[in-house]
């Protein structure tokens, strides 16, 4: 991977290199065995596109984010309540709401009848409509780690520093919002049925639904202050 102007240049052995200017990108998720130069890495960061990198499973390793962005509104709000005595548990009783919420979305549309909401009963179930449908562990992998491709590129937008752990270790932001706006997703695709043969196909799928999952961030984080606010 390369920076060529205001572009990233990709080369490929025997094929020819292929452009994407930077300004029609809102993140990168660098396959397995992408070579990156140092150009590259501060072309993307320098305008605030972030970068997650996956394995060959399809998990995220990791991602880099722009760190001299001004404080947002979000941010500030949400640092101040956090430091509250009470604020970890009140977080908790957020995280724990909002995942049942999009549990019993989920469990309505697959099953009425199921009557253990536990999450690992409704994980199950979700698994096993998941390989009955053909999907596989590699793309569920995959979809995940697009998730999380979202969440950061939100967090990016909004000036929101990646890690609310920064502020306190009991504060997984990232991981938390990734997996809200995952079962948020998981409604489409069990409403649209989707089918893809590549990896290509599976991240175009997910593509129509990126606004859709930023403003149910964006939701969630204010729900998430309004409720602490109230408290």
């Amino acid at each position: 991977m390369h920076a060529d102007g205001p572009a990233l240049r990709i080369d490929v052995f025997d094929r020819a290199s292929t452009r994407f200017p930077l300004r029609t990108l809102s993140r990168v998720i660098s396959a397995p065995g992408v070579e990156w130069k140092d150009l590259a890495i501060r072309a993307c960061l320098s305008v605030g596109i972030p970068i997650l990198f996956r394995d060959e499973q399809g998990n995220c390793l990791g991602y880099m984010l722009h760190t001299q962005r001004e404080r947002h509104d979000l941010y500030e709000r949400l640092s101040i309540l956090v430091t509250r005595t009470d604020g970890s548990q009140h977080y908790q009783d957020w995280k724990d709401a909002a995942l049942r919420r999009a549990h019993l979305k989920f469990v309505h549309l697959i099953d009425h009848h199921l009557q253990d909401l536990r999450p690992a009963t409704v994980i199950k179930a979700f698994e096993n409509i998941w390989i009955q449908c053909g999907g596989t562990e590699n793309e569920l992998a995959t979809l995940r780690t697009l998730v999380t491709g979202i969440a950061v590129s939100w967090i990016a937008d909004h000036s929101i520093p990646e890690e609310v752990e920064g502020i306190d270790a009991r504060y997984p932001f990232l991981i938390d919002i990734s997996e809200l706006l995952f079962w948020h997703l998981m409604v489409f695709w069990r409403f649209e049925r989707p089918k893809w043969a590549n990896p290509q196909q599976l991240a175009s799928w997910l593509w129509k639904h990126d606004e859709n999952l930023k403003n149910q961030a964006y939701e969630l984080v204010w729900l998430l202050i309004c409720a602490m606010e109230g408290w």
